[in-house]
């Protein structure tokens, strides 16, 4: 039996996902998570990649592309072995932070128990914009609400592909993942957590006290020698 799962998750507090990727969410952002679970395909070795349309309510003019954009985290807690986070900001988000965003990790995972030994990766295309727009989504969504003035409006597309050389292709586990979320504005900003603070105060601050105590310690030695030979 094969699954297609599309699922959206609405949150109320600013927290982290309760599963991998774990993405920092707030209450003005909606998580998407796709699933391809023993989806069969006629292709000896298929590879699953997927297109996003993005509609924003912002007036289509030259130059008005959306923006990818990849920060670095300084910790893996939340994501093992994955310290990158990538933004898709739309033209307002990104020049003046009032417009919609993307974000998601690089990663996809290829088993229902996600984990870092179920990982693999994710590569994007560039946004491009959407040409006729009206005439290309007119059995969409977004036509329903939009209708014509599709055409008038930020309509650009770019595609997620899952995997990465000598991972043995999707038929070698026939499920991939992948999870996202949308929202207004910019997205969230990562903070190190509590646990890492103290970690990385100990890891610091331990050697550096050694240090100085060290140091104090073999300054006072040669004082104390000094003295001795002069007496």
């Amino acid at each position: 039996m094969y699954i297609f799962c599309f699922q959206l998750n609405a949150f109320s507090t600013r927290d982290h996902g309760m599963d991998f990727p774990h993405l920092l969410h707030t209450s003005n952002s909606t998580q998407v998570d796709i699933v391809f679970n023993n989806v069969s395909t006629k292709f000896e070795r298929p590879r699953f990649a997927i297109e996003l349309l993005f509609v924003v309510s912002e007036q289509a003019v030259t130059g008005t592309d959306f923006q990818i954009t990849k920060r670095r985290s300084l910790d893996d807690e939340h994501t093992p072995g994955i310290f990158e986070i990538i933004d898709v900001l739309s033209p307002g988000a990104f020049k003046f932070s009032t417009g919609g965003f993307v974000e998601y990790r690089p990663v996809s995972y290829t088993h229902p128990e996600r984990d870092v030994s179920t990982s693999t990766e994710t590569h994007q295309s560039e946004p491009k914009a959407i040409e006729f727009a009206s005439d290309a989504l007119n059995a969409t969504l977004a036509y329903a609400i939009y209708g014509q003035k599709l055409d008038t409006l930020v309509v650009q597309g770019m595609n997620i592909s899952f995997g990465f050389s000598g991972d043995g292709f999707y038929t070698k586990t026939n499920y991939t993942t992948l999870t996202f979320q949308v929202g207004y504005g910019i997205p969230p900003p990562e903070q190190l957590s509590a646990f890492v603070l103290i970690v990385a105060g100990i890891g610091i601050g331990l050697p550096l006290a050694m240090l100085v105590f060290g140091g104090f310690y073999i300054c006072t030695r040669k004082m104390r020698n000094r003295r001795g030979t002069r007496v």
